[in-house]
């Protein structure tokens, strides 16, 4: 019984270490937080949350490569980019960019995500100069305020979001056909349109204009 307690408790010390962490970024050098995004994501470790400060502009282009979290550290105000954001696509991946600006563009590569194991990607309340996404990334794009930015896609949905530009669906590699993609509740800038391109999904598209 002795033998059985203390493996519960190695695997109870196991769980509680894994737990996900809570960093931030304030490049006004503040104590316990990191000066740029750059070295907070290489700092963190997957299932991270990174809170960075609003209050000044980060020039650096950004790679994520694992599951995190990157967020504005103050509530209805966007944290401020000078730059490209890259995310490397991994199986099964969960990336979350929610409050920013970036200057530049958010690229989402496959990498090693597959048609069974696609990577899904959430941009929510962001602005970029343009997005383009590869196969088997399943994109989250929601309530952004877009200023009539561009946007090349293959999977996933575009709800709530305003000053779209043009709206890409690309064709992607003829395999699982069945995704769905939806459009929905979405407000173009004057002379903005969908291209559809893609054979291999089933679709919904709704309330836009």
């Amino acid at each position: 019984m002795k033998k059985l307690l203390t493996t519960i408790a190695l695997c109870a010390g196991a769980i509680f270490s894994a737990k996900a962490a809570d960093i931030y970024v304030n490049n006004s050098g503040q104590a316990g937080t990191w000066q740029t995004i750059t070295l907070a994501l290489a700092a963190s470790a997957p299932g991270d949350r990174i809170f960075v400060s609003p209050y000044g502009a980060y020039t650096e282009n950004l790679t994520i490569f694992q599951d995190v979290t990157l967020t504005s550290a103050v509530a209805g105000t966007n944290f401020n980019v000078v730059g490209t954001l890259t995310v490397q696509g991994a199986p099964n991946m969960e990336v979350r960019i929610i409050g920013g600006e970036f200057s530049g563009a958010i690229t989402c590569t496959t990498g090693g995500a597959g048609l069974n194991t696609k990577a899904d990607v959430y941009i929510t309340q962001t602005s970029f100069s343009s997005l383009t996404a590869q196969d088997f990334v399943t994109m989250h794009v929601l309530f952004c305020d877009l200023g009539g930015s561009t946007m090349n896609i293959r999977h996933g949905e575009v709800r709530g979001n305003t000053n779209l530009g043009t709206l890409t669906i690309a064709d992607g590699p003829n395999a699982g056909v069945g995704d769905t993609l939806f459009i929905v509740g979405n407000i173009f800038v004057t002379n903005g349109y969908i291209y559809w391109q893609n054979n291999d999904n089933y679709f919904y598209i709704a309330n836009n204009r």
